[in-house]
């Protein structure tokens, strides 16, 4: 079965496998800022040891978003911030809620969270 079959079938379920909780408060963006000298995607990983990327591509100076969940809820996994190449620049433990933004920097450390 195809991958984009499967995570909509899981959606459709009512599964909670997106790295925010699902909730109806409204919708709400979590905000990615790479404040390094390369570009980087943002990957989730869930608890399991589960990775996806849920930011593509975010260069220096520039913000990404993932607006594809609803809610109030903060993350529950880590998120990694990797370069082209696919190394780790900085990872974030802490939770990060709807509405904040990551502010990502290279030092391989949880950087705070910012309201937009």
């Amino acid at each position: 079965m195809p991958l984009a079959a499967v995570l909509l079938a899981i959606l459709a379920g009512g599964c909670n496998v997106l790295p925010f909780g699902q909730s109806d408060a409204g919708y709400k963006a979590v905000g990615f800022k790479n404040e390094t000298a390369e570009t980087v995607d943002v990957v989730y990983q869930s608890p399991a040891g589960v990775e996806a990327v849920i930011v593509h591509a975010i260069g220096p100076g520039h913000v990404g978003s993932d607006d594809a969940v609803a809610g109030g809820k903060c993350t529950i996994g880590v998120l990694i911030a990797r370069n082209e190449t696919g190394k780790e620049v900085a990872r974030r433990s802490e939770p990060l809620c709807l509405g904040e933004t990551w502010l990502i920097v290279a030092d391989g450390g949880a950087s705070p969270a910012t309201s937009p």
